[in-house]
């Protein structure tokens, strides 16, 4: 797959398909694969156009509550779907004030659209003020067909990138894996901490998760990769109460198997089940105490 910004070099006729497509979730996929199979029929590539940053985080990032899929992530997914190109348009607050019209001839300035593919909940413009109806009419006007695809269910519930976020901040891991059609992986940088695991003898990984959803606070049950394998491991989300008076939330990792901090610059985690909330504990001993209890409640429901 070749991924381009706007604006192209050259115009490239294709079928495309327009959209945020945060997750690449089993609703997304299904819009993705009639895109790829009527391109190929009509032996034309297929293109994808999408928006980074996400427009949520540019139009009110204090209620954002992360992304699903960062940018190398979403390229990935698409690769292994076969998509040809993938058209990054840079969302700017110029980019969301431009009415619907305007948009359309934007794009196709760049791209000979032969057909483009949406779902029926598409809407784009300033304020999403253009849905299907107008849509086809425009369509018309500017010389390229639409097809509409009815939304992906799973079961009575339609799948959304914002509902698979809500589960996952929730911490119902499995019903927002369900819906994504694959695990979700969190990849984080390793970062500088305040060395205060290693002074009770529990060294972790202290890990910025650079914007992507994470469940709320409390300590959790997770797998780590490292050395080309999965670690059983704790997660601790949020401020740290017993030991510091901090109000910036934190994600530290202890890897149970690991005895002495490692240096690493990035690390992937899986989340299993929430383990318990975070509390504040009147000494050091007893949260000792309390985090020797989580691993042996982890070791007898995981190890084996």
């Amino acid at each position: 797959m070749i991924t381009f910004r706007f604006p192209l070099l050259r115009r490239i006729e294709c079928v495309a398909t327009v959209g945020v497509f945060d997750g690449l979730h089993l609703g997304h996929l299904v819009l993705i694969r009639k895109l790829r199979k009527l391109a190929k029929r009509k032996k034309l590539p297929s293109l994808v156009v999408t928006f980074w940053p996400l427009p949520q985080q540019v139009l009110s990032s204090s209620s954002f509550l992360g992304f699903l899929t960062n940018l190398n992530e979403k390229k990935k997914i698409l690769a292994r779907e076969k998509i040809n190109y993938l058209l990054l348009f840079p969302t700017t607050q110029k980019l969301l004030r431009l009415r619907g019209k305007a948009f359309l001839k934007k794009l196709i300035s760049s791209i000979k659209v032969n057909t483009l593919v949406v779902g029926e909940d598409f809407r784009f413009g300033h304020k999403r003020e253009i849905g299907i109806k107008k849509l086809k009419e425009l369509s018309t006007e500017m010389g390229f067909k639409v097809i509409v695809l009815k939304k992906k269910k799973l079961g009575k519930r339609v799948i959304s990138s914002s509902y698979i976020r809500r589960l996952i901040k929730g911490a119902f891991f499995s019903q927002a894996e369900r819906l994504l059609g694959r695990r979700y992986i969190i990849e984080g940088r390793v970062v500088k901490g305040k060395g205060l695991g290693s002074i009770i003898g529990y060294p972790t990984l202290n890990v910025d998760w650079q914007d992507k959803v994470i469940p709320k606070r409390g300590v959790y049950v997770v797998k780590v990769f490292l050395k080309r394998r999965w670690h059983l491991a704790l997660c601790n989300i949020g401020f740290n109460p017993t030991v510091s008076k901090d109000k910036k939330l934190s994600m530290e990792i202890y890897v149970l198997a690991l005895r002495k901090k490692i240096n690493l610059k990035k690390v992937r985690i899986l989340f299993l089940e929430r383990l318990r909330n975070e509390r504040k504990f009147p000494s050091l001993e007893k949260l000792k105490e309390r985090i020797d209890k989580d691993i042996r409640v982890v070791l007898s429901k995981y190890s084996g």
